[in-house]
């Protein structure tokens, strides 16, 4: 099969074993982008609060721009799981930063609650991090 006819898990085995995964590692190019996530939001949320939610969207963005970068031109492994990784440590300084920066600076009611409106559906499209993984 080929071009937009194969499926997505094919082409991602296919992608994965061009750079030396296993099936059994391939994985962790999704789960590792995920466990840092998580492992790091309340972290994030707490450097929100001690230092300001402008100071870490910048340096959500910082972490997260240059990681993407990187795991797009990796061509072994461990770096790009490591990117994957950092990618997710990035996302979770940036989510509860840009709900912050969404919540002080949009009045209660109807404003707020259409900023939300264009928040949510646009996290979701990078959220589950299997959607931005750099080998599908």
């Amino acid at each position: 099969m080929h071009g937009p006819l194969r499926p997505a898990p094919l082409m991602r085995i296919n992608a994965g074993r061009a750079l030396g995964f296993t099936a059994q590692s391939l994985q962790w190019v999704v789960s590792a982008c995920a466990v840092a996530f998580g492992g790091f939001l309340l972290f994030g949320d707490r450097t929100v609060d001690r230092l300001g939610a402008r100071r870490m969207v910048v340096l959500g963005l910082v972490i997260f721009g240059p990681s993407c970068l990187l795991g797009g031109f990796a061509e072994a492994p461990g770096l790009l799981i490591t990117a994957r990784a950092i990618q997710g440590f990035g996302a979770a300084l940036l989510t509860p930063a840009t709900l912050t920066l969404i919540d002080t600076r949009f009045t209660e009611g109807s404003e707020r609650n259409r900023a939300l409106a264009v928040w949510g559906p646009a996290a979701a499209v990078v959220w589950p991090p299997e959607r931005c993984t750099a080998v599908s």
